[in-house]
């Protein structure tokens, strides 16, 4: 005899939300966290397309330069490079936070630039505080997520338009430094403040 198994209907799943932790990697030890954020700006040919003009501009100027100002030739050079890492901190910005023993490290990219460093033994409380820009016309809102010192001064320690991508961020380093999630004076407080 020959049975026949009842095939199972496949219930169709519901997608899955999009999370703002989708472009946040995060390694975390007891002793060590890291957290990087990438946010995509533009399209990566816009830069390219930006180099690749100044390079073909330049070679057709090598031709009718002369020798005697070749210095401009090699500073064209050097501002094409300069414009093209400009245009690819445009199309690509990159977020580390790094916290290590009592060093809390913040480092944007790819432009090199000065990194903001604290004193992780010094951070009380970190709270987020909403600044919108009413002058610009896109009412541009930018969320500031901020670190309450032991001597009472209130540092930036990074700020970004996703209050989602702030607030999931500011949970991960108040977890790895044991600062329990309180509202302090002046935080902003969404209606719904759950990350799903």
């Amino acid at each position: 005899m020959i049975y026949q198994t009842r095939k199972e209907k496949k219930i169709p799943q519901p997608r899955p939300e999009t999370h703002p932790r989708r472009n946040i990697k995060v390694s975390s030890t007891e002793s060590r966290l890291s957290i990087i954020h990438t946010q995509g700006r533009g399209c990566m040919f816009s830069a390219v397309t930006t180099f690749g003009i100044c390079i073909f501009a330049l070679e057709r100027a090598y031709s009718w330069i002369p020798s005697s100002w070749m210095w401009l030739y090699l500073l064209g050079w050097l501002g094409s490079f300069i414009i093209f890492l400009v245009a690819l901190n445009l199309t690509i910005h990159r977020t580390e936070f790094t916290i290590e023993a009592n060093l809390f490290l913040v480092d944007e990219g790819p432009l090199i630039g000065p990194a903001q460093l604290f004193n992780a033994a010094e951070i009380e409380h970190l709270y987020i505080k909403h600044k919108r820009d009413d002058e610009q016309s896109d009412d541009v809102s930018t969320f500031h997520l901020l670190a309450i010192k032991t001597d009472g001064r209130h540092s930036l320690v990074w700020g970004d338009g996703d209050y989602k991508v702030v607030r999931y961020i500011e949970l991960e380093i108040k977890k790895h430094l044991n600062i329990p999630d309180t509202p302090v004076k002046g935080e902003y407080l969404p209606k719904n403040d759950a990350i799903s």
